[in-house]
């Protein structure tokens, strides 16, 4: 056993990394290509980011815990069909750490189907279940964007610290006894080995682990623990590979599995605990061999939205090990909306661990607005499919990004002024962007100020329209429009009229409310009358003795 070199841990465990101020090195292949071209050609790593807090500093577990802030895609290519994932960690002890990380709880998918323009800042709030099986204490909530093709477009779930953000809050309920999967305790082929050790390559053979409980209940019972095997990595039920559920006996609290890699590549164990208590476990490791890795695709995308004659549709890929992979075949292809190839691409080659790309010029592009990119990589050799991923880019994948935020003045009533957004096909999405600030000011007076509106009133009234220099300021998203105008005496001050004239449109502008009311009394009246009549002439009938 040995572990692997900080190049190969650069090639495998990393997906991507950022370029930095560096200039990329153009990736190699056995078979060089004038196409071929570095990835950080078209796409920067940890652009995407998420700024989110808690509403609050503390729950009980069993509440629903809600999150709001900001999405930000600040790379200058659009993402498409991204998901907002999350890791639920219980804060371990500073020495812990540093060696095994924080305890993983619980996963889930927050926002699913997520497509943001270049330069997006997309506002959302978002509702956390929040489980009676969590344990009391002091938690992270860590986020990744990714695509769920298995692009990482900000953090990556298996590494410690990179994230795309972070949020914190504190669960309070009951003390209950603490029962955990312990990465304290790891070992494998009965060696200790620690979550946050840098990947570690072992020799082709079986290896067999040993995850021990923590349990801290007085009356122990059997805990139920599911085992599964991922390939690369376990964010998509895709890459599985195996699993098993095992029932581990209270006088032998040790989780022991045994796995047999495939073949080379990196792999990942999960072990999960649902009752008495939540609680995940995850190792990240590789296995040598000479056996050749399949390609895999790192990212598919095109530069801009909706695309113009310079754009491209680009593809990224790898070998997921230090071995070059077969001959292996990449196609990237552009249909029409009428699903019409009008642009096709194929580069072959033995490639190594490298993340390498090419493009595919738009300019034949019929239909900017509604297209689709798609790319399939092949055995050169056998003709076998080894993976595909199809993105089909339209203005309803784009109905929630903002593009244009306009303000105007009323024309007839010059108190009132208009909001409008658009989206980039021109759609008004008033209904579902928000408006993160609004502010109205007369002179260097601030009359009106509200923030984080949604849904956006397509008009507003001014709080008054006294005369003097207004100034109203706009933000949506990475928008902000000014509008200024002056109002005069004239203009300001309403049409005065004489006493009969305002008492006639007094009475026209609510004739149906003052009929109503006549009628009202009139009908009382009568009332009143009849009561008075029948009252006299019980009296006729029977006078007083």
């Amino acid at each position: 056993m040995k572990q692997l070199t900080q190049l190969f841990i650069f090639i495998v465990v990393m997906k991507f990394s950022a370029s930095g101020n560096n200039t990329p090195v153009l990736a190699q292949s056995s078979n060089p290509s004038p196409k071929i071209e570095s990835c950080f050609q078209y796409y920067d790593y940890g652009k995407a980011r998420a700024q989110l807090a808690f509403e609050k500093p503390a729950y009980r577990n069993q509440d629903n815990a809600t999150i709001i802030g900001t999405l930000l895609n600040e790379n200058t290519f659009p993402l498409a069909n991204v998901t907002l994932y999350a890791q639920l960690k219980r804060r371990n002890t500073p020495q812990g750490l540093l060696s095994d990380g924080h305890f993983i709880t619980d996963t889930f998918r927050l926002l699913t189907n997520l497509s943001m323009l270049p330069d997006e800042r997309r506002f959302v709030s978002v509702k956390v279940p929040l489980s009676p099986l969590y344990p009391s204490g002091e938690y992270e909530l860590q986020y990744y964007l990714l695509s769920e093709s298995g692009f990482h477009y900000g953090g990556r779930p298996f590494l410690e610290e990179d994230t795309a953000g972070v949020s914190t809050m504190r669960i309070e309920g009951d003390t209950k006894p603490v029962v955990h999967l312990d990465p304290s305790r790891f070992t494998v082929n009965n060696d200790p080995h620690r979550t946050r050790e840098p990947i570690h390559e072992y020799a082709p053979g079986p290896l067999s682990f040993a995850i021990p409980i923590h349990d801290e209940r007085k009356e122990k019972k059997p805990v139920q623990v599911e085992i599964r095997y991922y390939q690369f990595e376990d964010t998509f039920n895709e890459n599985s590979i195996g699993d098993l559920s095992v029932s581990i006996p209270p006088n032998d609290p040790v989780v022991r599995a045994t796995f047999i890699p495939p073949g080379p590549g990196a792999y990942v164990l999960v072990a999960r605990i649902n009752d008495p208590m939540k609680s995940v476990f995850r190792y990240r490791f590789a296995v040598a061999g000479s056996q050749a890795p399949s390609l895999r695709l790192g990212d598919l995308g095109v530069t801009n939205y909706p695309p113009t004659k310079t754009d491209k549709a680009y593809v990224c890929f790898q070998a997921p090990a230090p071995q070059e992979t077969t001959d292996t075949t990449i196609d990237l292809i552009v249909l029409n909306a009428g699903k019409k190839v009008v642009a096709q691409e194929s580069v072959h080659g033995s490639f190594d661990g490298k993340v390498q790309a090419f493009g595919l010029p738009l300019e034949k592009l019929d239909t900017p607005k509604d297209f689709w990119v798609q790319a399939i990589v092949t055995d050169t050799q056998s003709k076998k499919e080894i993976t595909k991923a199809l993105t089909h880019y339209s203005c309803d994948m784009f109905s929630r990004s903002l593009s244009e935020l306009a303000l105007a003045q009323d024309q007839d009533n010059k108190g009132i002024f208009h909001v409008t957004v658009t989206d980039i096909c021109g759609k008004n999405m008033n209904s579902q962007a928000t408006l993160s600030q609004l502010k109205v000011m007369r002179g260097e007076k601030l009359i009106m100020e509200l923030y984080n509106v949604r849904p956006i009133a397509d008009s507003y009234t001014l709080p008054d329209t006294l005369p003097g220099q207004y100034r109203i300021q706009a933000r949506a998203g990475n928008k902000e429009k000014n509008l200024e105008f002056t109002l005069s005496e004239k203009q300001s001050a309403p049409e005065q009229k004489a006493p009969l004239s305002r008492v006639i449109d007094y009475i026209l502008a609510h004739r149906l409310q003052l009929a109503l009311a006549a009628g009202s009394v009139l009908t009382g009246l009568g009332l009143i009358l009849l009561i008075v009549w029948r009252y006299k002439a019980l009296h006729r009938q029977h006078p007083p003795v």
